[in-house]
């Protein structure tokens, strides 16, 4: 069976889906060499080639192919062996100039759906040429030479009509390289007014994004109580009927038809789940409490008429901007409300604080606690943009494929979005505070309160380190204590102290003094005392 060769792949960047205009009319080429470039079209260095899906007849594959890639089979089901023990990814080069043929035993996964990957290793030239399922490769002799004898006039023939597609050009600068042709003057006018077209429309200059493509797209099978080996009526691919979406057209694919009508205007969903996300994020709760959820399994709504008035303004009024609507909440009046009740009785009626009487008490995010952290001692590079930090590894950040070094104690003062994160080797000190794995999203986080997340304020490198880097900073400042510690009040807290933790404070430090040596000025002094504003529930929670 022919899985590749006889019909257009889909090639793509980084996962963003491309048609590859040479591939038409490369049919039936077998292992001889290519003298002419015609397979120039197919040469790809740095991006990704992909095969439609198919059913693995015997499982014995091969691929024709030229210069050196990772294969990647993607079968559809049974999983578990082939990625964890390598069967299902090898390694697959051709020694030398001549195409040669690879083979890959799949012969477990036979009558399984499959579409095959190749990533090219570096930025090196990969050429595929034919990928079979089935039989013994076989060469045709002779067939490749009558098909590039063919291409090659035609090629001709489009010059001289003025109508030279862009597949084509490579036929007419080997003919021209190789003196095969002389072209009279007006064809050679007309060869570089041709050469001008495709000129203008490659884009030389592009960035790369990684992204998703539909694929061929195949109809699935019900499964009979979820087996696999238990395959049911096939069902005709289409979109949730109850998430209000239309048919898919033409049978297509339909993860690009799905994202388009999600993003549609009219459509119910996507501008009420964005805002009430946004809200979430803002007051610490939902105008539907199970931001993920909007099923009936979910929480009702506590004010479903402002869930429908912001859902309106974020289309209309806001055009999907996210930081006007979030401009446009901040400066309401509910917003800048006291987290205290005005009147006890609300705190009666409204226990849960559902109907927003006040602004309810939130702990920070982990990330969150970390940058402020950085932030109060000083320390935090504001840049934005850059490369990633790698994590820093401790004791405690061992496992299978730990990373071969390890990053600096405060992640070179970057924010904790440019830690570079591996789902076993998360930094300890987030995970303490309830940084979500990152397996799947996660729209509404826990937040619990243990004693570990108190023994880490206290205990922590990393907090300590920031704690002696803001001491020195304030050990520059020639000032009283009182002065330093209004002015750590207002860093750490955005307010003045207390006639009573101004006190506090100031016996801590005479205690700190006395430990020692009794040096007022002494880095050690101040440096705990910095420390010890970092264990304060100000720190953490917002109130």
């Amino acid at each position: 069976m022919l899985i590749a060769g006889d019909q257009p792949l889909a090639l793509s960047r980084n996962g963003g889906a491309i048609r590859d205009p040479f591939w038409n009319g490369l049919k039936n080429i077998d292992s001889e060499n290519d003298p002419g470039g015609l397979l120039n079209g197919l040469t790809r260095a740095g991006k990704t080639i992909r095969t439609p899906t198919v059913t693995l007849s015997s499982g014995q594959v091969h691929y024709l192919i030229k210069g050196k890639a990772t294969v990647y089979a993607a079968v559809s089901q049974n999983l578990f062996a082939g990625p964890l023990h390598g069967s299902l990814t090898r390694k697959v080069e051709a020694k030398g100039d001549a195409p040669q043929w690879i083979g890959h035993n799949l012969k477990r996964y036979a009558g399984q759906r499959v579409h095959f990957e190749f990533s090219p290793v570096g930025n090196e030239p990969f050429e595929l040429l034919r990928v079979i399922d089935g039989g013994t490769p076989q060469h045709k002799p002779g067939e490749r030479k009558a098909l590039l004898r063919k291409e090659l006039h035609q090629a001709l023939d489009d010059l001289a009509d003025g109508k030279l597609e862009a597949r084509h050009v490579p036929h007419v600068v080997w003919l021209i390289e190789h003196g095969k042709v002389k072209l009279p003057d007006e064809l050679s006018k007309t060869w570089k007014t041709a050469l001008e077209e495709p000129r203008k429309e490659a884009r030389w200059d592009s960035q790369l994004a990684v992204s998703w493509w539909g694929g061929s797209g195949v109809d699935e099978h019900v499964l009979d109580r979820g087996s696999p080996q238990s395959p049911g009526e096939r069902v005709g691919r289409n979109l949730p009927e109850l998430l209000a979406m239309a048919p898919l057209p033409n049978r297509s694919p339909g993860r690009l038809e799905l994202a388009r009508q999600l993003t549609a205007k009219g459509h119910p969903l996507t501008s009420r789940v964005m805002v009430n996300r946004i809200w979430h994020q803002l007051f610490g709760r939902g105008i539907v409490p199970t931001p993920d959820n909007f099923g009936w399994l979910g929480q009702r709504p506590s004010h479903p008429d402002l869930l429908d008035y912001l859902a309106v303004e974020f289309t209309e009024t806001h055009a999907y901007s996210i930081k006007s609507l979030i401009e446009r909440i901040v400066l309401t009046r509910t917003f800048g409300m006291s987290n205290t009740a005005a009147d006890p009785v609300y705190a009666d009626q409204d226990p849960d604080n559902q109907w927003l009487h006040r602004m309810p008490v939130r702990r920070l995010e982990a990330e969150a606690i970390r940058d402020s952290a950085l932030a109060i001692s000083g320390r935090l590079d504001r840049t934005i943009g850059g490369k990633s930090v790698l994590v820093h590894l401790t004791e405690f950040v061992v496992g299978r494929g730990s990373p071969t070094k390890s990053g600096p104690l405060d992640g070179a003062g970057r924010r904790s979005i440019y830690t570079a994160l591996r789902r076993n080797f998360i930094p300890t000190f987030m995970l303490t505070f309830d940084f979500p794995a990152p397996f799947s999203t996660v729209g509404k986080r826990d937040v619990t309160n243990v004693a570990g997340q108190s023994l880490t304020l206290m205990n922590d490198r990393f907090l300590y380190g920031q704690s002696s880097v803001w001491a020195s900073r304030l050990m520059k400042e020639q000032t009283s204590a009182p002065e330093r510690i209004q002015r750590m009040y207002a860093e750490a807290f955005a307010r003045p102290p207390s006639d009573v933790e101004l006190a506090a404070c100031l016996e801590a430090l005479t205690a700190f003094i006395g430990l020692y040596g009794g040096d007022p000025n002494g880095h050690e002094a101040w440096r705990d005392l910095c420390h010890s504003f970092y264990s304060m529930t100000d720190f953490i929670y917002l109130k």
